[in-house]
């Protein structure tokens, strides 16, 4: 997908895309002119017909994560795993209530929650908007080094391996490689359909059937842990709703989003298909860890043709893995340091991000399961806060600044105290830790707004002051 510059000076932010799916960041306040690369959000020279809007929603959660962690899902659960998959493909559909929304206003939810709220709010909302990023770095440290361990490699010096590109990728202007990941990773999902061709179609109707009657085996905490939140993180990201805002009008951008979601509905059965034949056909062989499962698949179906075809095919998942990790932890650590937020670290931002994404991926569990908790962490920080925006903007609810600060900040705090605990020997917390997050998270955020509304009732627009104040006010018992 081609950059473009920005016909004029934009009063909002620049953005700029990388990679082999679109992710968006805070750079700077618009400069006279446009750097090279770099395009504004609100003001596009082109608009994108339903076709152009579908894939390019797609394409953002269709990545290593799909693939290789839906592949280890279905290894460990069967078919019930492909179910990030398919809530990934219903989080696309749930664009279509907040379309008009965005295709009016034209700005991402930090700058509008800022308007309204101060510079303080906008700096949170955007700052959380980068840090769940770190997530998918460590997913794709994760996946890329249990890949490339099928070569024979230590898992720990492949995650170093892994490690030490994504930062060296992070570094430099990797803009002109963008389409060259994306290639790879159409080359290995044209690899897995010539899988599904070798092991039979009839996959397809048996796993779906396999589906159906696994539904019901489908928990509580599958539900909100994973379906929930990465439906509600698609529902306020604003790496989707800058197609949104491309689009020509409201129906292009509606049509858009069910060609979207329809694409990855049927990519979702269609992995679902393929690994389930593979692993029953014996395609997948012994495996150290699920998380080799896809990899393995690749692997072992090119030495079945030729010894160097298995290598061809199985590298660029790990080429993937890099070239992605490296995008976002390019955008995370860019997005850090232009908030400010970093002046008083003596560290690159980049490496910073891409050591922590190490270190949560030394914590090891499933890729889903790391994704989705970072997911829930934004979630639980900013959802209830975007609704009561939402609900001030249309006069159906008096919202006050302190008030939106209090809920960011009560949900955030549950959040990362309930990630925090995983690290804890014997915590209950350690399982399911995403709906947990996403449930504590919202029900805190939810009384961090009510307690600064009840005891402070009167402040409407105040931007000033610390967050909290409103706990000097409880009765002292």
């Amino acid at each position: 997908m081609d950059l473009e510059l920005c016909e004029f000076t934009c009063p909002s932010m620049w953005y700029y895309n990388e990679l082999c799916f679109p992710i968006t960041t805070i750079l700077k306040t618009c400069p006279t002119t446009a750097p090279k690369g770099v395009f504004c959000f609100k003001s596009m020279k082109s608009k994108l017909n339903w076709i152009s809007v579908g894939v390019s929603l797609a394409s953002i959660h269709y990545g290593l994560g799909f693939l290789v962690g839906s592949g280890e899902a279905i290894f460990n659960q069967g078919s019930v795993g492909i179910i990030y998959a398919i809530a990934s493909a219903f989080g696309i559909f749930s664009l279509t209530f907040i379309a008009p929304f965005y295709l009016k206003e034209k700005f991402p939810i930090w700058d509008l929650m800022g308007k309204r709220y101060g510079s303080s709010v906008r700096k949170m909302v955007a700052s959380l908007s980068g840090i769940w990023m770190i997530g998918i770095v460590a997913s794709q440290i994760l996946g890329g080094s249990w890949a490339l361990s099928l070569f024979g490699f230590n898992n720990l010096f492949s995650m170093v391996i892994i490690s030490v590109l994504i930062f060296s990728l992070s570094v430099v202007n990797i803009s002109r490689l963008s389409k060259i990941f994306f290639y790879m990773l159409i080359f290995s999902s044209i690899t897995l359909l010539m899988i599904l061709n070798s092991i039979g179609v009839k996959w397809i109707g048996a796993s779906s059937v396999d589906l159906l009657g696994s539904v019901g085996s489908l928990t509580l905490n599958d539900f909100v842990g994973i379906v929930l939140t990465t439906v509600l993180v698609t529902f306020i990201g604003m790496d989707f709703h800058q197609f949104l805002v491309r689009a020509k009008d409201v129906n292009e951008a509606k049509k858009g989003i069910v060609l979207g979601g329809t694409i990855l509905l049927l990519f979702s059965i269609l992995l679902l298909s393929i690994v389930m034949g593979s692993i029953q056909s014996g395609l997948v062989g012994s495996v150290a860890d699920a998380k080799q499962t896809v990899p393995a698949m690749l692997l072992n179906f090119g030495n079945s043709i030729s010894r160097s075809l298995g290598i061809v095919f199985l590298l660029p998942v790990v080429f993937v893995s890099i070239g992605s990790g490296g995008g976002v932890a390019r955008i995370v650590a860019k997005t850090i340091s232009d908030l400010d937020t970093t002046k008083k670290i003596n560290m690159d931002t980049r490496l910073l991000t891409v050591v922590a994404g190490f270190l949560i991926a030394l914590t090891g569990g499933s890729i889903i399961g790391l994704i989705v908790s970072f997911y829930a962490i934004y979630v639980a920080s900013v959802f209830v806060p975007f609704l009561l925006y939402l609900l001030d903007r249309s006069h159906k609810l008096r919202v006050s600044s302190l008030a939106i600060r209090n809920s960011i900040l009560t949900g955030l705090g549950a959040s990362l105290f309930i990630f925090v605990n995983q690290f804890v020997p014997g915590s209950f917390l350690i399982n399911n830790r995403a709906s947990y997050i996403t449930l504590a998270g919202s029900t805190f955020s939810i009384i961090g707004y009510y307690f600064s509304s009840v005891f402070y009732k009167n402040d409407r627009r105040t931007t000033t002051g610390t967050s909290f104040k409103f706990l000097s006010r409880i009765p002292k018992i």
